[in-house]
């Protein structure tokens, strides 16, 4: 099977925006024009994706004044178009990897942290089982009952 490039999206901007994903990031879009519903406090509310580059004038789509994030990384715009992350995106990666991948992190920082907050690490295991047993059985039950439809 011979890949096939898709124009706008063959820069690498799709890696990029996945691994976002992976760390904890939701499109700018998720949650419309509310605003904070990617869980980040200074990306700006945006109604829906972007597609291309339209950037003479960037879209306002929620009619607020702030333009929409056309440059950053969790938008759909083409990837000529996308060269960033906000601080709150990285600060909420930051935490997103402390919390679930601490593996990542290298041992001089696992110790930083734990200087920091010697308790860290227990509370992260009660977050994370409380994940396991009560959120986590609730999003299976929703997934099969969507299955079920």
């Amino acid at each position: 099977m011979t890949p096939t490039l898709v124009y706008g999206y063959n820069e690498g901007g799709t890696t990029t925006h996945e691994i976002g994903h992976g760390l904890g990031l939701w499109h700018v879009w998720q949650g419309g024009c509310n605003r904070n519903t990617d869980l980040v406090q200074d990306t700006n509310p945006q109604e829906t994706n972007s597609r291309g580059c339209p950037t003479n004038p960037v879209p306002d789509s929620c009619g607020d004044g702030l333009p929409d994030n056309i440059h950053n990384h969790m938008d759909y715009s083409d990837d000529a178009c996308r060269y960033e992350f906000t601080i709150g995106q990285s600060e909420r990666a930051d935490m997103v990897v402390a919390a679930w991948h601490p593996g990542y992190l290298d041992s001089e920082i696992q110790e930083a942290i734990l200087e920091a907050d010697p308790m860290a690490w227990a509370e992260l295991l009660t977050f994370q089982t409380q994940y396991q047993t009560e959120k986590l059985p609730a999003f299976q039950e929703a997934l099969e009952a969507m299955e079920m439809e």
